[in-house]
């Protein structure tokens, strides 16, 4: 599943879906609107199946957040940029298919992306 944070502009989730996505919102269609970052959204990512999260939210580039049920991409580039770079990231050859992505908290910019890994202590960085 591919889930955003609600914070994660409407005009992003249509373009996700206008390019078939299988792309859901906190808020519209899992969980509800206000969730607690840490306290409610976490143990429903645990719940989830293969679950891509995507936020803006910086706090959660964080170790203690990676875990082997879910990846966690934190977008640090445009609020406007977000689908453009969702698609981008799932396309990317070390993150193209659900099991590749597991275990990893990520951070997309615009020129890098780098990602922490469950069981690992390095951090990890991957060219466009």
């Amino acid at each position: 599943m591919l889930l955003l944070d609600e914070h994660v502009l409407d005009n992003q989730l249509d373009k996700l879906i206008l390019g078939h996505l299988p792309v859901k919102k906190i808020g519209r269609g899992v969980g509800r609107k206000g969730m607690d970052d840490y306290n409610q959204i976490i143990p429903m990512l645990h719940l989830l199946a293969k679950t891509t999260f995507f936020t803006h939210d910086l706090g959660f580039y964080k170790r203690k957040f990676c875990h082997s049920c879910y990846c966690m991409v934190i977008l640090r580039v445009g609020r406007y940029e977000a689908a453009k770079y969702i698609r981008r990231f799932l396309k990317h050859a070390d993150f193209n298919t659900h099991n590749k992505r597991m275990g990893w908290v990520i951070e997309v910019h615009k020129a890098v992306i780098k990602g922490i890994r469950v069981g690992r202590t390095d951090e990890f960085k991957f060219a466009w």
